[in-house]
């Protein structure tokens, strides 16, 4: 029933699990069992107060201030995993002489710090931005117009819940759109995705994206999740008074 091994999100921390740590230190890995049933008591704890509704509207409006900079965690291309406040100051902690850090990287590691697998400081993913969106769209429901904010954080547009969570999935689908010369973000510089016949309508699901130019990273057909676009295009087409 127990077993131990990788689990994702531990590449966020300040330590490296595979080197040596300071002053003799050691770091444990619950194993996989008992971390999942942590996990469902902490959710259902968080469900719990959760449900004691909706915050408060002074704190959605200092949480979406935040979330909706483009100098903190709006991209072009949705919502990034770690604010890019941190490219500029990072997060350091010194102990032993030794300093551990933790750096705005918003695409594939720019370090061999945890075998290279730094994925969730900068990048886009679409579990994350999908469950956003959806938060986005129940706190209208409650809230309707009389809730506006802007959208971007200094921009001057003022948008309600939902004018915001259409513009999130319209960054969303525009990783996969192509431009005027064909080209698509998810693709990248590979020119040819945009120029070759037999390539050009080749899309796949990459299993998150670069937090600066919406480029595919990780495995590509990761459509357990990345699948969600669709949604997303099909929103767009409805709104610009087309179809899918």
């Amino acid at each position: 029933m127990f077993s131990g091994g990788f689990l994702g999100l531990d590449n966020i921390g300040a330590f490296d699990r595979s080197q040596v740590l300071p002053n003799g230190a050691t770091l444990r890995q619950a194993d996989g069992t008992a971390w999942m049933a942590f996990y469902r008591i902490t959710m259902l704890e968080m469900a719990l107060e959760l449900a004691s509704a909706i915050p408060s509207r002074r704190r959605l409006e200092r949480v979406l201030s935040y979330m909706l900079d483009e100098k903190e965690f709006l991209s072009p291309y949705g919502i990034r995993s770690l604010s890019k406040f941190y490219k500029k100051d990072s997060c350091i902690f010194n102990t032993d002489g030794v300093e551990h850090r933790v750096d705005f990287d918003p695409g594939e590691s720019s370090t061999h710090l945890f075998g290279g697998n730094s994925n969730w400081r900068g990048p886009i993913w679409f579990p994350v931005n999908y469950l956003l969106i959806e938060a986005l769209e129940r706190y209208h429901h409650f809230y309707g117009d009389t809730f506006q904010i802007q959208c971007p954080t200094g921009s001057g547009r003022i948008m309600n819940l939902q004018q915001v969570a259409n513009e999130l999935g319209a960054r969303l689908a525009s990783i996969f759109l192509p431009d005027a010369t064909g080209r698509r973000p998810c693709h990248g510089d590979d020119a040819r995705f945009a120029s070759d016949p037999h390539w050009r309508d080749l899309v796949l699901f990459h299993e998150y994206f670069h937090g600066e130019t919406g480029r595919g990273l990780g495995a590509n057909h990761q459509t357990g999740w990345t699948a969600l676009v669709i949604r997303y295009i099909a929103d767009l087409a409805r709104q610009r008074g087309g179809t899918v």
